[in-house]
């Protein structure tokens, strides 16, 4: 995965963004978080009913892999929208996260097995 991006860039660009277009009154976070379910269902929409082999050759197409990255941008953009509403830093809640998910699920108890995790 790449990482040439700024978050804390992008996250000044998308308040400017919202700023100059007075959205801010529409950003309650219920609403944010619908949108961010919205966008996110919407990739995943993309994705419904292919296989494997069917996503990888997808992704060939320049078209399809441009949806792709829209759909991944609309729901980064909602996801650091909501974390600017709570005054939340979305890379230390990630980080935090994390954390909480390595004590959880030890490497050496779960490696190669997801099916533990939903039991």
């Amino acid at each position: 995965m790449p990482t040439d991006g700024d978050l804390e860039a992008f996250g000044e660009d998308v308040a400017r963004f919202c700023e100059e277009r007075k959205w801010s009154q529409f950003h309650t976070p219920k609403d944010l978080a619908i949108g961010l379910t919205t966008e996110a269902s919407e990739l995943l929409e993309l994705f419904r009913f292919l296989d494997e082999q069917d996503i990888q050759a997808r992704l060939g197409d320049q078209a399809f892999a441009e949806e792709v990255e829209d759909e991944i941008g609309d729901v980064v953009f909602f996801l650091v929208r909501l974390c600017q509403v709570l005054d939340l830093d979305p890379v230390e809640v990630a980080q935090a996260k994390l954390a909480k998910s390595r004590e959880k699920y030890p490497a050496d108890e779960y490696e190669g097995d997801n099916w533990t995790v939903l039991e």
